[in-house]
């Protein structure tokens, strides 16, 4: 993960916030304060430096107790897979820099002048051939 995730930052502040709604449509949360310690939780393995493999694997092993071959395990994994999008999104947005800035090619006074003359020179000539068929 390229961004670092520090506990009580706007970064992981923001996290929690979109980390609760999506705990609940996971199915994942009760209703109660303990979704909110869940959320808080998967922030602290964000902060710790867990990867999005060690977050799915702890998740799917420790905090919902699923078995090796559940259904909802590929769910676990697209959550992992969301939540460090969330992490590089929201860590944008706090920045300013959530849209790229394409490269523009400004070309140089230099440029400019000798394209200025190019095109006069080429008017001038076609200026002078039209006023010697007349």
């Amino acid at each position: 993960m390229a961004v670092e995730v520090l506990t009580g930052t706007p970064l992981a502040e923001e996290l929690h916030k979109v980390v609760l709604p999506k705990l609940a449509t996971m199915g994942w949360s009760t209703g109660g304060m303990d979704d909110a310690a869940l959320a808080e939780y998967i922030i602290l393995m964000l902060a710790n430096g867990s990867t999005q493999d060690q977050i799915a694997s702890e998740i799917t092993n420790d905090l919902l107790d699923l078995a090796p071959d559940d259904p909802s395990i590929p769910s676990v994994t697209e959550f992992a897979n969301w939540l460090f999008g969330q992490v590089e999104t929201i860590y944008n947005q706090l920045n300013g820099s959530a849209m790229p800035i394409p490269a523009v090619e400004v070309p140089s006074i230099q440029e400019e002048a000798l394209q200025t003359s190019e095109q006069d020179a080429e008017m001038g000539d076609v200026a002078d051939s039209a006023q010697g068929s007349m």
